[in-house]
């Protein structure tokens, strides 16, 4: 059986086109430094993409995301930065949808 991995466009929401988290590719990145996410795996010399079956895995194990939005809140609530509130609203858009 071949593996099947998820890239950042399908992951991603663009304004254009919706992924499956409501989150931008930029946000995604942050999450991956951040150590929320794991890193992906290099398919290729420009192509980066996530087992989906990790993908899977961390979406059940946060149930909902939750705690990606807890996590990131503390990590910036001294700053209380833009990009924390806009984390919130993309995981209460994301509980919602569920």
């Amino acid at each position: 059986m071949q593996q099947r991995y998820i890239r950042l466009a399908e992951l991603a929401s663009t304004p254009k086109v919706a992924g499956r988290w409501p989150v931008s590719p930029a946000t995604v990145w942050r999450w991956v430094k951040a150590g929320i996410l794991p890193n992906p795996v290099r398919l290729g010399p420009q192509v980066v993409a996530w087992p989906i079956e990790v993908i899977e895995a961390h979406e059940t194990a946060t149930t909902g995301m939750a705690y990606v939005v807890n996590t990131v809140a503390k990590q910036r609530a001294a700053a209380k930065s833009v990009e924390v509130r806009r984390a919130k609203r993309a995981m209460e858009a994301i509980n919602e949808t569920a």
